[in-house]
């Protein structure tokens, strides 16, 4: 069965309300203009206030980080880049830090960081614009602190994640860390470097 918009009931478009009728229903003149009406953009009605939808959506926790953490954890495991500690508590709780070399990653999810790769909400777009330019300003200071702090700083985007080049970044700062290492251990008269 077809059917076509007519009335006052369901969404919105153009600031008219329509439902679905069955088009048998409908005389063939009124199915062009009804036509035209389908081609224009659909917005989303809530049901339920504005309040209690923030509500609702604060109650909502996360099941894991199935596309940032995790596949990054599998890819290190498999290269071989163990010792990492999760949520190290220094400034931001890196998602993995290598604590002795004074390496922190950081997985980035690509919306909530502003990666170019998404694009905003198209409802209240100040609101999101301000929550990602604000998650993007705590990044570069919490990266300044670390870095203050003498540790090398790695953020991985989410879309990133299983690119070749992201485990070449992480395995080439452990290097260099672990050759900065043993330089100063020798400086300080130790005679055996730490073995990776």
């Amino acid at each position: 069965m077809n059917f076509a918009l007519q009335g006052d009931d369901v969404g919105i478009v153009e600031e008219k309300h329509y439902k679905l009728v069955p088009s048998d229903q409908i005389g063939a003149d009124d199915l062009e203009l009804y036509a035209n009406r389908l081609t224009l953009r659909w917005r989303h009605m809530d049901h339920v206030p504005k309040e209690v939808r923030s509500k609702i959506m604060a109650a909502i926790r996360s099941r894991g980080n199935t596309t940032t953490e995790i596949p990054l954890a599998k890819a290190l495991w498999t290269a071989g880049l163990r010792g990492y500690r999760k949520h190290w508590p220094v400034a931001g709780k890196p998602d993995f830090a290598w604590p002795g070399r004074k390496v922190a990653v950081f997985v980035d999810g690509c919306f909530w960081h502003g990666c170019r790769c998404k694009y905003l909400p198209r409802t209240n777009t100040e609101f999101w614009r301000n929550k990602i330019e604000t998650n993007k300003q705590r990044d570069r200071r919490v990266s300044q602190a670390l870095r203050r702090d003498g540790w090398t700083v790695i953020r991985v985007k989410e879309c990133a994640v299983r690119k070749p080049s992201t485990l070449a970044r992480i395995a080439k700062a452990l290097r260099n860390e672990r050759a900065r290492a043993n330089v100063l251990r020798v400086a300080q008269g130790h005679d055996a470097p730490d073995r990776w």
